[in-house]
């Protein structure tokens, strides 16, 4: 009998968990990604990817998750789709910000309905260093546009900024394989790329599956029974197939994957190792226990979708050769891979993934075949002594300081919890000092959490919460039982809202009790925008227009206008918009908050 238990809301599932070779720089963008959702971060390199902390010598791709986002844009602004196409495209705007993991330029338009202004200005908050704009992305410097599908109406298009044909094929490999995006090449690129088809099948979702243990015989913890965990590095019982046990398709939500050349090495077909019984036997050892971990989903070329990434359990003879350097530094424990998480060797049928890329019942014998590849091809522990820790972006985030929390972000004194940067499925309250969460299974529950609230992968993220208290589709992933610790009037706490796991939208410090400070203009328009009027008289320049609602005695001060950019122009808080029951009507406009059109059902809309 195949039973299976479900671990969300323990300490056990994960999301996006990252490539865990070196990055390359690259020209291209590194954005977030909505194949596994919104906002994706292609952190090309595309040339060197596969899910089980791949070897390849090249940069990765990283992703983050899908922003989910239930409001109607009602309305938005025309821009030219300046990537190469003619085509007119609706947008709501647009956001120019540092990628948070690559440290590069970005830029995105928000092209989808669901956009309202007051969302895509929350999203592009979250992003650092960014500034949000009411027109569309300059590209006269662009290799092309990833056109993103996401749900709830969030599209949007990323551009690929790059000024060298070079560029062109990682690019469209960026977009289709790892965002599942949709490529339309700049006149730069027009003719300098191969075409690209998707590796991963449509019944493969966006969003991370949480990690369950599947088991062949008995319940889970019943004595006697054959478990495994169905995650990346989950592992059967030694001897035995992982994909006996488990599925690949929610393997494959953990993990960026595509199809990788091997590494090109070959051992001569005259080297007496290949004689050598010892050595072979070693050889499929190794073998024997990637096959029987998630591994293979990615690295075993009968079980992926598309081809294995880099190494193929599938090789015959020497596999082993498949490997780069790096990778054989992982397995030797030369360089660290720790950030990509682990279960404990007891809670994983005697496998341990701590020191070893390749999780072994057997530390020790994995490290010294892996020191025996490394020396044969000539390297010593001194080639990797300044690598920095595998993972990209979970060991970036690992040594991230906080700042003091801004726009209102925190958790009130009536419990409500507010962040930027729209829906979460991962929302944390830690004690100030506490290590930022990594990865699961091991590294996404650190010591000093106060409260933690996860949400359903099977339901849309969250846009607030309120502290201790669980909605439909959320549990408590900590405490494990019972309501968490009150917090303390005057004390200070770290609050890190995820989009998922390796896609922090909020991280700061806030103390309780205290308002952080606002840089939202819509907080505090500056007078005399905003101020409380009773006829347009009261209005001082350069306002000049009372805008009440029909049986209101009080209204506030604003312009007429015909577009957002004659709000901007007037000098309207940059927040707002052109608000209207009639565009082509003057006098039934204003400059205000674009929460009207959505509070008024349906009666107003913004102009472009």
């Amino acid at each position: 009998m195949h039973t299976k238990s479900d671990v969300f809301g323990q300490n056990d599932h994960s999301s996006f968990i990252y490539q865990s070779v070196a990055s390359r720089s690259s020209s291209i963008l590194r954005s977030t990604l909505p194949s596994i959702v919104t906002p994706i971060l292609i952190s090309v390199l595309l040339s060197a990817v596969g899910c089980q902390g791949s070897d390849s010598e090249d940069s990765p791709i990283e992703v983050g998750n899908e922003a989910e986002n239930e409001t109607e844009n009602e309305a938005g602004n025309e821009a030219e789709n300046e990537a190469g196409s003619s085509v007119t495209t609706m947008i709501t705007g647009s956001c120019d910000y540092t990628n948070l993991f690559s440290s590069a330029p970005e830029c995105r338009n928000y092209t989808g309905d669901g956009w309202q202004i007051t969302t895509a200005q929350s999203d592009c908050a979250a992003q650092p260093e960014s500034t949000f704009s009411e027109t569309s992305c300059e590209a006269s410097l662009s290799l092309g546009t990833c056109a993103i599908t996401a749900d709830e109406g969030l599209d949007y298009d990323l551009i690929l900024s790059g000024d060298a044909p070079s560029g062109c094929q990682m690019a469209v490999q960026g977009c289709v394989i790892f965002a599942r995006g949709e490529f339309s090449p700049s006149a730069l690129c027009e003719g300098q790329y191969e075409p690209v088809e998707p590796v991963l099948p449509d019944d493969v979702g966006n969003v991370f599956v949480p990690f369950e243990l599947m088991c062949l015989e008995g319940e889970a913890g019943q004595e006697g029974s054959r478990c495994t965990w169905q995650a990346i590095g989950g592992c059967a019982p030694e001897g035995e197939e992982f994909i006996d046990y488990a599925s690949c398709n929610p393997v494959l939500t953990q993990r960026p994957y595509a199809p990788v050349p091997s590494s090109g090495f070959e051992t001569p077909a005259d080297d007496p190792i290949r004689l050598d019984e010892a050595y072979v036997a070693e050889v499929e050892w190794v073998r024997s226990q990637a096959k029987s971990c998630g591994c293979v989903c990615c690295h075993e070329n009968s079980k992926t979708p598309s081809g294995a990434a880099v190494w193929d359990t599938d090789s015959e003879g020497l596999w082993i050769d498949d490997w780069n350097p790096s990778g054989l530094a992982m397995g030797a424990g030369w360089t660290d891979s720790s950030m990509l998480g682990a279960f404990p060797a007891v809670d994983n049928n005697g496998f341990d993934r701590q020191t070893t890329v390749l999780p072994t019942t057997d530390v020790d014998r994995m490290v010294r075949f892996f020191e025996g590849e490394l020396a044969r091809r000539g390297y010593t522990p001194e080639d990797f002594a300044d690598t920095t820790p595998i993972g990209g972006p979970l060991y970036t985030q690992s040594i991230y300081e906080p700042s003091s929390c801004e726009s209102g972000e925190g958790v009130a004194m009536d419990g409500s919890i507010s962040w930027v940067g729209g829906g979460a499925r991962y929302v944390y309250v830690l004690s100030v000092g506490t290590a930022n969460p990594g990865a699961p299974p091991n590294l996404d529950l650190p010591e000093g959490t106060v409260w933690r609230l996860d949400v359903s992968h099977e339901a849309s993220a969250v846009e607030g919460a309120n502290y201790g208290e669980l909605v439909e589709n959320t549990r408590q992933g900590f405490p494990a039982e019972g309501s968490p610790t009150a917090l303390v009037e005057g004390e200070q706490y770290y609050l890190y809202v995820l989009r998922d796991i390796g896609a922090p939208i909020t991280r700061c410090l806030f103390t309780y009790g205290e308002s952080s400070s606002s840089t939202d203009p819509m907080d505090s328009p500056q007078a005399p925008w905003g101020e409380i009027c009773t006829q347009s008289e009261d209005c001082a320049a350069p306002t000049d227009f009372c805008v009440m609602a029909p049986g209101d005695a009080e209204g506030y001060c604003s312009v007429h206008c015909d577009s957002a950019a004659a709000c901007n122009t007037a000098g309207a808080p940059q927040a707002w918009g052109c608000v209207a029951v009639s565009c082509t009507a003057e006098a039934f406009t204003w400059c205000g908050d674009p929460a009207e059109v959505e509070e008024s059902g349906g009666f107003l809309s913004l102009c472009p």
